[in-house]
Order: structure tokens, then C-alpha cells, then sequence
């Protein structure tokens, strides 16, 4: 696999880009770049990426929501998540990525009819859409696992997937994204192991983070360093070994390049405990 993350702050070029990566051990990065940069600027960049051995994991799609209520933001969302596939198959990224949306205010919100019948069909439509128009070959289009809006879980992962029966749909994992109560939780590596028994053909790019349970009133699960929590990251270390050798697995919500380099560094050590080259 190749561990990874992103380079915090404004593109100022690849030079600056490809230092800072090398300096906090990434060997896959977050796309940094968007549809809207000069070409040369992109091309520039992907030139630099491979002459450097780092690994180009994902284009993101964030902050557009598809499922929007009002139309001309649906409108505006669908046409630059396209134009963002579109730059992942320029650029032959392993995936484009985004969450499904959502009926809120937010694009990536919680929606009292979220986990519905409508919600499920209506994800359907739009990531078909989005597919249709741009037909890419060299990339996928993915959805990241988020707690309360599809997919939730596995299953419902590979139901989607059954569901929009397009070649170019893959799955983009987050397992920690799918903790989302006490049970969850404390069976995590069942967890873990059933995305990948059931997923692991789909997989194309892969987020690691760390996930504990506070002592609190009412349930509060958060998000915490890799290797200060409690989910069984050797767990996923050991099923993303088992795929591609060039699965970027990429350390995420980290709020300086020093902390992301601490974070690849213990899981770099964990590699080495666990006895897998990477």
C-alpha cells in the first residue's frame, strides 16, 4: 500500500508541494488541485507526483451536494462534481470522490429521511447521471461512507453498487465513517473485515484515522490521532495489504503537516510490527 495525506494550505507549486509531501513521508496525496487550474499547472504537477514515486490517491468533489433541495444549487453541484471526474480521468486518478448529499442546508448533512427508500433511489439517479455524461475509463467515481446518510455500512455500500450497475462506480473506504454507535464500536474489526469481504474488489482509495468512545451522556464517538483510540487500525493495515500494492491509504482531518507526519510515522511502525512492507 502507500500510506499517505494531504498538503495543507494554498498550491504554490509543485516544488513547494512535492517537499512538503516528501518531508511528512507520504508516498499517495489528495489531489490539490481542481477542474478550474491552468492545464499546464495540472500537468506540471502529475509530472512532478511521478518523478517523485508519489502516488496521485484521489480527486476530491467536496462541498457539493447533489441531493440539494434547491435546484440551482443541485444544478450547480452535478456539473462540477462532472467536471471534477472528468479532471480524475484527465489526470488517471484511482477515483473521484464525494459524499452522496444531502436534504439539509449542508452538503454533507444529517437528514431525518436520509436512511430512506427515496433517498436510496434518488442516489441512485444522481450517481448515473454524473457517470453517464462523463463515461470515464481511467478512473472511478466513489462515495465516501458517512455515519447517518448512505452508504452507511457495507451492505448498503454493495446494494448501491448493485443498484447504479455502472462499471465506473467504485468504493472509496472509510471505515471509521461507519462507526456510528457503542456496538459498532467494540466490534470494529468485524466491521473492518466485513467492508473487505464484501467490498474489497470495488475498493480504490482507502481514509485511515482513529475513532473513541467518550464517557458522556448522551453517545459521543470522535475522531482522535491514529493510535490513540480505539479502532483496530492493524486490522485494516492487513486487509489493504491483501489488495493492489499501490492502494493509497491516506491518513485524513489532520490540522498540520507535522501531526501528518507523526501519524504516517506510527503507522509506518505499526507496518513493522505487523510484519508488511509498504
Amino acid at each position: 500500500m502507500r500510506l499517505g495525506g494531504s498538503v495543507l494550505g494554498p498550491y504554490t507549486g509543485p516544488d513547494a508541494f512535492i517537499a512538503i509531501a516528501q518531508e511528512c513521508g507520504f508516498r499517495a496525496v489528495t489531489f490539490p488541485l481542481t477542474y478550474q487550474a491552468k492545464a499546464s499547472d495540472i500537468d506540471s504537477l502529475v509530472r512532478a507526483l511521478g518523478d517523485a514515486d508519489i502516488a496521485i490517491a484521489e480527486v476530491g468533489a467536496w462541498n457539493n451536494n447533489p441531493l440539494s433541495k434547491d435546484k440551482k444549487e443541485k444544478q450547480a453541484a452535478l456539473s462540477n462534481i462532472k467536471k471534477q471526474l472528468r479532471l480524475a480521468e484527465y489526470i488517471k486518478a484511482p477515483c473521484c470522490v464525494n459524499v452522496a448529499g444531502s436534504h439539509t442546508d449542508h452538503w454533507d448533512g444529517p437528514s431525518p429521511d436520509y436512511l430512506s427508500e427515496e433517498v436510496f433511489a434518488e442516489i441512485v439517479d444522481t450517481v448515473r447521471e454524473i457517470l453517464d455524461e462523463i463515461n470515464p475509463v481511467h478512473t472511478f467515481y466513489t462515495l465516501e461512507p458517512m455515519p447517518f446518510m448512505f452508504p452507511t455500512d457495507p451492505e448498503s455500500y454493495l446494494r448501491l453498487l448493485k443498484a447504479v450497475n455502472r462499471p465506473a462506480f467504485g468504493v472509496h473506504l472509510d471505515t471509521v465513517n461507519m462507526v456510528n454507535s457503542p456496538e459498532r464500536f467494540y466490534r470494529n474489526s468485524a466491521l473492518t473485515q466485513e467492508c473487505f469481504d464484501k467490498l474489497g474488489p470495488y475498493i480504490k482509495s482507502i481514509h485511515i484515522k482513529d475513532i473513541t468512545l467518550r464517557t458522556a451522556l448522551t453517545v459521543h464517538l470522535d475522531e482522535c490521532p491514529v493510535g490513540t483510540g480505539g479502532y483496530d487500525l492493524g486490522c485494516l493495515l492487513r486487509n489493504a495489504a491483501s489488495l493492489d500494492p499501490n492502494m493509497p491509504v491516506l491518513a485524513e482531518h489532520i490540522h498540520s503537516q507535522q501531526d501528518y507526519k507523526t501519524s504516517v510515522a506510527c503507522l509506518n511502525k505499526l507496518l513493522r510490527d505487523l510484519g508488511i512492507s509498504a
